[in-house]
């Protein structure tokens, strides 16, 4: 990012001396226009980068807490990530979900499977929101969310959304293909 973030300072520095110069026209100044876009992107994704580096940080602190048994460490850790990545920009909804699927896990280990429903139906209010209802990832979500369904008790709550992944996946993708003979499986 660093290497890019330079290449375009150096040729929006060479366009503006040529605009000086009088040798650039409207074109230089929608390419410096361009460029500054590009920077702003670059900028952000920079931020991003940190977002998740930071991530990666404290879900190798709540590894670490599950290893050593402390679950209430490692949910506490989590709640807290999640509200520092709430304070940031929309585009850390797919880490959000990340870490709201890790706080599934914590629940799951522990038996408290009420709260790993609410944790994998809060994740596919997400996925629906920015994948949309026809998206490999949504459709693992509401699988999952059948098995947990199924789990609790809930047979007809878990047969209709099987039924759902399945009548989706083969409209989408075909009867064949692996997304959907893996689905039927289940």
């Amino acid at each position: 990012i660093i290497v890019i973030q330079r290449s375009f300072r150096r040729y929006r520095e060479a366009t503006a001396v040529a605009a000086l110069g009088g040798q650039a026209g409207k074109q230089s100044d929608s390419v410096v226009q361009a460029c500054a876009d590009l920077e702003r992107n670059l900028a952000q994704l920079t931020d991003s980068v940190k977002v998740l580096a930071h991530t990666k940080w404290e879900i190798e602190r709540v590894r670490g807490e599950v290893v050593s048994g402390d679950m209430v460490s490692a949910e506490a850790i989590l709640w807290e990530l999640l509200a520092a990545l709430r304070d940031e920009e929309a585009h850390n909804i797919a880490v959000i979900a990340g870490v709201f699927g890790v706080l599934a896990h914590v629940y799951y280990a522990t038996g408290d499977m009420e709260s790993v429903s609410r944790l994998i139906e809060h994740n596919l209010t997400i996925f629906r929101q920015t994948l949309g209802d026809e998206d490999q990832i949504t459709l693992t979500q509401i699988s999952e969310l059948a098995k947990v369904r199924f789990h609790l008790g809930d047979y007809d709550g878990a047969e209709r959304l099987t039924s759902e992944v399945w009548s989706v996946s083969k409209r989408v993708f075909g009867e064949k293909h692996t997304f959907t003979i893996s689905k039927a499986a289940q």
